[in-house]
């Protein structure tokens, strides 16, 4: 930053010490809509200077305002710039440009020194042109907007509230740079910048929230628009982009008798798992962390719920097979680990594993399933394989689902389904891997399996007679060699 701030003082054209610096009295409107000050240009300010210059911005428009200073951040001296929601925005050397939404903005300039120099000039220019892009609530998109657009979310039931996630996982400063309109459109009432909108989990009072940049820098971050009504029942609700090189750990509590949410994103896989997942709790009852697809807005069923009186050790890693899905957790005190690749872990398995295999179509029934589904879970040891398949829907003639048991070293034992079934009971088969392999590839097509790991108990069996053998073997000798 040092380095930054010597490089712009090095290109800055030197100030003049004789410019006119006369605080404006009129308020500046669209009639002047160009102008400078200083007229003459950047100027030394004298010590204990006061100005405030007054903007008046018609609907449909913004000023855009370019400044040269010479502050640095322990500076006494300030260049502030309130906008119409009455925020303000201090200008260091490192700043050159903001811009003033309609319809009041303002220009501070304070002394203490006479050390500091400035100049800005302003240029109304009218946005009424800019393009629409229209999006409906339960959207979820980049933040990097396009140029001379700006982008509507529509809700149907109220109030629009809009959550952001950046990238790296830290606090996005450039949020600030998108403005946010209460309303249809760029002669919408201007609210404030994202960031400030997010930070204070405000909501849109029409049905419409307008999103836009007008500084075309790279803003990354990834935002969500909800009904409000779709959130609002959560104690607190949150968004986040997952990435498959970063792993993502958090700790959540709700408080008793209420639930918080987070919907997940993955940026560059459409496959998740949890790896971890731990009541600090246990004593209590009750508490419950449940996954469901996509965002509030769909109000999906849950598809894994996971309750503090069952250990949870053996039900992860669970996959999950979408890139969009929510979490919520019901007054609890919980940590939890999502990952956004495929997992190694999630195939490999021992006695005490427990988990739900989904088709991809139940996790998302809107998006076309291109290819099968085959699953290969695999053991070094023998296990006994206990899988109850609850449902199998068929849409397409000569779509099956066929779930296989078996091992090198034994014949296989497979059950296959070609016709839409339910509650088709438990089963149990002996080996060292189990695959399930899913033809169907119709929206309508799915299946959902329960499956548990448990010991082997012909192997147990087995070697319980050989100790057993051996014992009365070793017992033989040892009475022999007495005698």
């Amino acid at each position: 930053m040092q380095q930054l701030i010597i490089l712009v003082l090095l290109v800055l054209p030197a100030p003049s010490l004789g410019g006119d610096v006369t605080c404006p009295v009129a308020t500046i409107t669209e009639n002047t809509p160009v102008g400078a000050f200083p007229a003459e240009g950047s100027a030394v300010f004298p010590a204990n200077y006061n100005c405030t210059i007054q903007f008046q911005i018609p609907a449909g428009q913004i000023v855009k305002i370019n400044v040269t200073n010479n502050l640095l951040f322990d500076s006494p001296d300030s260049f502030t710039i309130q906008d119409s929601a009455l925020a303000l925005h201090r200008m260091y050397i490192v700043d050159d440009i903001f811009y003033l939404p309609a319809t009041i903005g303002k220009i501070q300039i304070t002394t203490e020194t006479n050390t500091s120099s400035f100049y800005f000039t302003w240029q109304y220019i009218d946005i009424t042109t800019f393009e629409r892009i229209q999006k409906p609530t339960g959207t979820i998109l980049a933040l990097n907007l396009t140029a001379n657009t700006f982008y509507q979310f529509i809700s149907s039931r109220g109030g629009v509230a809009f959550h952001t996630s950046s990238i790296s996982g830290y606090t996005d400063t450039a949020l600030a740079q998108i403005y946010v309109y209460d309303g249809a459109d760029l002669n919408a009432k201007f609210i404030g910048n994202l960031k400030v909108f997010t930070e204070t989990d405000s909501v849109s009072k029409g049905r419409s929230l307008t999103l836009v940049n007008f500084y075309g820098a790279s803003v990354p971050s990834y935002g969500i628009a909800n009904d409000y009504a779709a959130i609002s029942i959560y104690d607190g609700y949150f968004f986040h982009v997952l990435r498959s090189d970063i792993d993502f750990f958090t700790h959540q509590w709700a408080k008793k008798g209420m639930e918080s949410a987070i919907t997940f994103y993955s940026i560059d896989s459409q496959e998740s798992y949890i790896t971890y997942l731990n009541f600090t709790n246990p004593d209590e009852t009750g508490h419950e962390v449940r996954v469901k697809p996509m965002t509030p807005m769909e109000n999906y069923t849950d598809l894994l719920t996971y309750n503090v009186d069952d250990s949870t050790d053996g039900q992860v890693p669970q996959q999950i097979l979408i890139n969009t899905f929510t979490v919520t957790f019901y007054q609890c005190d919980v940590y939890l680990n999502i990952i956004s690749r495929p997992s190694l872990e999630w195939s490999t398995v021992k006695p005490g594993r427990t988990g739900w295999v989904y088709s991809p179509s139940i996790w998302n029934p809107t998006e076309n399933v291109t290819t099968p589904y085959y699953n290969y879970f695999n053991s070094t040891n023998p296990v006994k394989f206990v899988f109850d398949i609850q449902s199998v829907a068929i849409e397409d003639s000569g779509e099956k689902l066929k779930v296989e048991v078996g091992s090198p070293t034994s014949s296989n034992f497979a059950v296959v389904f070609n016709t839409t079934v339910t509650n088709t009971g438990e089963k149990a088969a002996h080996g060292t891997y189990m695959t399930t392999n899913f033809t169907g590839i119709s929206n309508a097509s799915s299946f959902a399996m329960k499956f548990t790991v448990e010991n082997n108990v012909e192997t147990a069996t087995k070697s319980v007679r050989r100790i057993s053998v051996f014992m009365a073997l070793f017992a033989s000798i040892i009475f022999n060699f007495v005698i």
